[in-house]
């Protein structure tokens, strides 16, 4: 009876031991493909982020390469205005014009407000100097400038010194 009951026993162990086994043996292989299929999952979505990033960048690309085109016409069409119906005589006049059409394009509303507002009325370039340049000042810094108009020089004079030999 003692020997069955041992050997009942060591059966029961082997068996217990055989079903842990194939439980841990199940859990590991399962483990193995899960990780595998994870991994093959991260390969697909990588590719395909990259795909995307590359399909995102061309769309970039040709909406830079349009608008660009697009601001070289207009400038086109400007400096052609201004040569066709530019009434002023001399070249500094359509010259300077020319940039205004250019600040009418890309300037922001408010610096292009201030710069015409600012201009109308002024006989002399360098009378116009300082609130042109605060217009611009303003849109750069924001409320961060003090500086006003009047705080700004109208004109800069200089000489040229020769160099002495």
């Amino acid at each position: 009876m003692t020997q069955l009951i041992i050997t009942f026993l060591g059966g029961s162990i082997v068996l217990i031991l055989i079903f842990y086994g194939s439980v841990w043996l199940l859990k590991e292989s399962t483990k193995t493909l899960l990780n595998k299929e994870l991994e093959k999952h991260k390969r697909d979505l990588s590719k395909e982020l990259e795909l995307y990033k590359k399909e995102i960048d061309l769309e970039y690309e040709k909406h830079l390469s349009i608008q660009n085109r697009r601001r070289e016409v207009f400038e086109e069409l400007i400096n052609s205005l201004e040569d066709m119906w530019g009434k002023e005589d001399n070249k500094e006049s359509l010259d300077l014009n020319k940039i205004y059409g250019r600040l009418v394009l890309y300037a922001p509303d408010e610096v292009y407000k201030s710069v015409k507002d600012n201009l109308e009325g002024i006989k002399h370039p360098k009378d116009a100097k300082p609130f042109i340049y605060y217009a611009l000042r303003k849109e750069l810094f924001g409320d961060n400038t003090n500086l006003e108009a009047k705080d700004l020089h109208k004109h800069i004079s200089a000489s040229i010194v020769p160099k002495q030999t």
